[in-house]
This record gives structure tokens, C-alpha cells and sequence, in this order.
């Protein structure tokens, strides 16, 4: 199961309770795990992630730990070495689209750090994007793109 909701000026919590209506769940409980990620803590195999960008937030609902991010294409260079490994860089430097490459590449990284339920706590530089790329659903919305990992 996989249920996505985008929507632009709306809040976080907003989200979470319509998705959850919307999946016709009445009763739940949601806690924080030790990296103060929120989860619900009174039904069986139901995950949730969200993420924000702008006035964009999206929400996903899966049966199994999903972690989601949503960002605007950019390029950081000054990031490269502390977030990725010696292959990713090769391959953005590669990149004939290095915006659209290096935020689809942060994404991957960050849904799959969220789907853990720890974050960047993890550490991205231990996440290989070029290990997870076909694991991750990478789909656009106007001017923004975002990763799904499950």
C-alpha cells in the first residue's frame, strides 16, 4: 500500500489527519521515537513520513517503514565532500543537469534516511545514491521533485 498527498499551504498535521481519514483510520496514537521521529504507535504496519519545502507539503502513507523528501533543483558544490561519496561526486561532475542530479541524489538519501525513522543522524555520506537509485520512486511536481523510499 501506497498513498501519497501533496498539497501547497497547508501544515504538516493538516496532512497527516486528512491522509488518515482518508484511509478511514479513526482511532491512533502518534508518538516520537529517540530521533523524534513521529510514528503511529497503535496500529500494526501502518507508516507515515512527511516533508515540507516552501508551501509544499508532502505526505505518504505505506504498510511498511517509508521515508519521503521534497526539494527545489540546486547545486552545492560545497557540499559534495562532507554528504557524498567519491562515486556520486564523479557522477554529478559528469552531469549535464547538475541541479536536477545532485537534488535527486540528496533526496534519495534523505527518504532513506527517514524511512529508518533516524535522519540525517545516520549520516548521508554513508548513504551510496548510486546503490539506492533504482530502489527509489523519484517523481516531479512543478517546480519540485521528491523521493519516495520503502
Amino acid at each position: 500500500m501506497l498513498k501519497i498527498l501533496i498539497e501547497e499551504n497547508t501544515s504538516s498535521q493538516s496532512l497527516l489527519k486528512k491522509g488518515l481519514r482518508q484511509l478511514n483510520i479513526k482511532d491512533y496514537i502518534i508518538k516520537k521515537n529517540k530521533f523524534g521521529y513521529p510514528y503511529i504507535s497503535n496500529i500494526k504496519d501502518l507508516y507515515f513520513n512527511i516533508s515540507n519545502k516552501d508551501n509544499v507539503t508532502i505526505c505518504v502513507f505505506s504498510n511498511k517503514p517509508i521515508g519521503v523528501d521534497i526539494e527545489k533543483p540546486i547545486y552545492r558544490e560545497k557540499m559534495l565532500t562532507r554528504y557524498f561519496s567519491s562515486g556520486e561526486i564523479k557522477h554529478l561532475k559528469k552531469s549535464k543537469n547538475k541541479e536536477i542530479d545532485f537534488i535527486k541524489m540528496w533526496i534519495t538519501k534523505e527518504s532513506f534516511v527517514k524511512s529508518l525513522g533516524i535522519g540525517i543522524n545516520y549520516g548521508l555520506n554513508k548513504v551510496d545514491y548510486l546503490k539506492l537509485k533504482d530502489k527509489v520512486f523519484i517523481k516531479k511536481y512543478k517546480e519540485y521533485y521528491y523521493a519516495i523510499y520503502q
